[in-house]
Formats: structure tokens, C-alpha cells, sequence
């Protein structure tokens, strides 16, 4: 998916991520959350990116994945 967006295809990553969300469990749904935000910050679009981000706890966010959603947290803060 990140490939896709790397190579201008960001319409079709996020379908794919949109389609993966709706059919994965909670824990799986969050991986893909999160991957949404990647590809909005990869397409340059930190408006959407910081948008879907707020909508995450990171309460919510499974022990596997926290770091890497404290470093896109991160890294979205400092590209303000």
C-alpha cells in the first residue's frame, strides 16, 4: 500500500487500506489506521494525516504498534 502511494497511486492505497479497515478486527483495523495516515503523510496531505490521527487514542493502540504510532505522532507534529 505504501508502495502505491510512493509511486502516485494514492487513490488506490487508500481504497485498499479503506477495504482492509472494514474487514479486519479491531487490532488489525488499527495497523491499517495507521497506515492511512502514512500514505496521507507520504502524498503530502498533513491536513488529512493530522485529522485521522486525532481520531486515534493512543490508549487504544496495541503494545506491537505504539512505538510506531508515537513516531508518526511525532513526526507529523514537527512537520507543522
Amino acid at each position: 500500500m505504501l508502495a502505491l502511494a510512493e509511486n502516485g497511486q494514492t487513490d488506490r492505497a487508500l481504497a485498499l487500506v479503506e477495504q482492509a479497515i472494514n474487514e479486519e478486527s479491531t487490532k488489525g483495523a488499527l495497523f491499517f489506521k495507521l497506515r492511512r495516515i502514512e500514505i496521507h503523510e507520504l502524498a503530502g496531505n498533513k491536513a488529512e494525516a493530522n485529522k485521522f490521527l486525532a481520531t486515534m487514542n493512543e490508549s487504544e493502540v496495541p503494545a506491537a504498534l505504539i512505538e510506531h504510532f508515537r513516531t508518526l505522532k511525532k513526526r507529523l507534529a514537527d512537520s507543522r
